[in-house]
């Protein structure tokens, strides 16, 4: 029974129809027995209205009509026809042929024109080619079709796989920044201990240095050590670079200059040639000089490293106009892009994702915060670092930065010689929570030639400038340590003193380098900064700027 039921459903086939419009009801039996025959469905009217009712909500392709009907002329309805349905293919069957009504009806798009007298193999020639013609132009349609959403899905394909690259590169960059943060905070604590230490060590040696004769084997001691202690700031400067917040201290500057000084110090000694390739007309940038240094000469090491043997590293500048269409990650905006490219050994793929990593190395002696800290101050700047590389071709780095808007003025750095200590003159209040830093801050200004009281936190410092400017003997600077655990630090400090003196003229100082107060001091009502630890010479300068306007 089942396999009855079966092979009748196989058996069922659809067959096409075929509208005939005839008022000749004899006629209609013929065409329809014949249409029947080759398995097509003839559907028969015997006027138009009704022929065109059933066309209206029908979808139908082939038709034979007469030319004669009770209620419209052939040609009429063909003209009808075609507008309900401009695909149909009309064929005109009549039993009163002329030219006249033949070259009308081919006018009016008729798929063909025969008489009824013709042999019924001409009216199904005509039929079936009608029905191939209709076949072929669906067909072509229909791969028209499938070729427009092949391409279509293609390009959807295309966009999602740009899209998921773009969210797996952003997902990356998320990590990355999120590991860099969480090590800040450690990072920063150290580095901010570290640097009160050092600020005892420099302070010492800087201060030995002036009272010891410059011709002496001991004054050449002393600047070995101060050296190292000067080499032991920067590694601090890197820490600090991953500590949470904190902005660069940037100002405009000419980023031809500041290439070539760092990447020459970085070769110098070495096998390695430079060679550099600065666009004309490069747009200003607005850098940290000394951190944009850092980067320039980490990456400059690394290439160097990378051809132990000597070679070439090639350094190109360029003006970017939209960022958008240059990098993923960057804006509309303009930038310059700074790359860096050796003829090294290159970077193996299994470590291209991590060099970016803090505390990663392949290296023996490495420490692994070079391209970390690269990565991190690139980011405080705005911009975007990455790197290309092939094994045994070696290694391109690019920097791109936010370059400046034309009418901002860019300044060449100088290079001046250290000036000698300058005599100082008038009374300077320091304070700090460590001893060790108001004793030899207090002796190096002493040395100078300033009177100096200092103090451990910020009430004992309100009570000494309050006291002093009352007998109006007001202190022409003070000295604030941003930072005072379980007390008040130098920006509540200086508030305070604001209410006794809105004269008074405040210097921060912090190991925290990179703290916003630090980088903006003027915002928070600073008259300078001096960052830990920090050399006579250098605290001298700031000094007399402050006391010289």
């Amino acid at each position: 029974m089942a396999e009855n039921i079966q092979n009748k459903r196989t058996e069922i086939k659809i067959k096409p129809p075929v509208l005939v419009v005839d008022d000749d009801s004899n006629q209609l039996k013929v065409i329809s027995g014949i249409l029947s025959m080759e398995d097509l469905q003839p559907i028969c009217f015997t006027n138009a209205g009704d022929a065109l009712e059933f066309c209206a909500k029908q979808s139908i392709y082939v038709a034979i009509i007469d030319l004669s009907l009770p209620d419209s002329h052939g040609l009429d309805l063909l003209k009808q026809l075609k507008e309900l349905n401009p695909d149909m293919k009309v064929i005109i069957n009549t039993g009163f042929a002329s030219l006249e009504t033949a070259m009308e009806a081919v006018n009016n798009e008729a798929f063909a024109y025969i008489t009824k007298m013709g042999n019924v193999e001409e009216l199904l020639s005509h039929v079936h080619r009608a029905f191939h013609d209709h076949l072929t132009r669906y067909n072509e349609e229909l791969a028209r079709e499938v070729s427009s959403r092949t391409a279509e899905l293609q390009r959807s394909n295309m966009d999602l796989k740009y899209e998921i690259t773009e969210r797996r590169k952003m997902q990356e960059e998320l990590i990355k920044a999120r590991k860099l943060e969480s090590l800040g905070i450690l990072a920063g604590g150290i580095a901010h201990d570290f640097n009160n230490l050092l600020t005892a060590i420099l302070g010492n040696i800087s201060l030995s240095k002036l009272y010891t004769d410059q011709n002496g084997e001991v004054y050449k001691r002393l600047i070995e050590a101060e050296n190292a202690s000067i080499r032991a700031r920067e590694l601090t400067e890197q820490l600090l670079t991953f500590s949470k917040g904190g902005s660069p201290i940037k100002r405009p500057t000419n980023i031809k200059d500041l290439i070539v000084d760092s990447v020459t110090l970085a070769l110098r000694g070495s096998k390695v040639k430079s060679e550099y390739i600065f666009e004309d007309d490069l747009f200003g940038v607005e850098v940290d000089v000394g951190q944009l240094a850092q980067v320039i000469n980490n990456i400059t090491i690394n290439s160097k490293q990378a051809m132990p043997e000597g070679g070439v590293i090639k350094v190109g500048v360029r003006n970017i106009a939209d960022g958008s269409k240059e990098q993923t990650g960057l804006s509309k905006k303009s930038f310059i892009c700074i790359s860096i490219e050796d003829e090294g050994i290159g970077i193996p793929d299994a470590y291209i994702s991590k060099i970016f990593d803090p505390y990663f190395t392949t290296k023996q002696d490495g420490h692994g915060l070079g391209l970390a800290t690269s990565y991190s101050i690139i980011k405080k700047h705005e911009g975007i670092i990455s790197v290309e590389s092939e094994a045994g071709k070696g290694t391109k780095f690019k920097i791109y930065l936010p370059a400046l808007s034309k009418d901002v003025a860019v300044v060449s750095e100088e290079k001046v010689e250290e000036e000698k200590v300058l005599d100082g003159k008038g009374r300077i209040l320091i304070m700090d929570d460590e001893m060790g830093i108001r004793e030899i801050v207090s002796a190096m200004l002493s040395r100078i030639g300033y009177s100096v009281v200092s103090v451990k936190d910020g009430d004992e410092a309100l009570k000494e400038y309050k006291q002093a400017f009352d007998n109006s003997k007001t202190y022409d600077v003070v000295i604030l340590d941003l930072t005072i655990p379980g007390g008040k630090g130098g920006h509540e400090t200086l508030e305070d003193l604001y209410q006794i003196d809105p004269k008074v003229k405040a210097i921060v100082s912090s190991g925290y380098s990179n703290d916003p107060v630090m980088s903006e001091y003027d915002k928070y009502g600073f008259s300078g900064c001096v960052a830990k630890p920090f050399k006579t010479s250098e605290l001298n300068d700031v000094l007399s700027k402050i006391l010289n306007t």
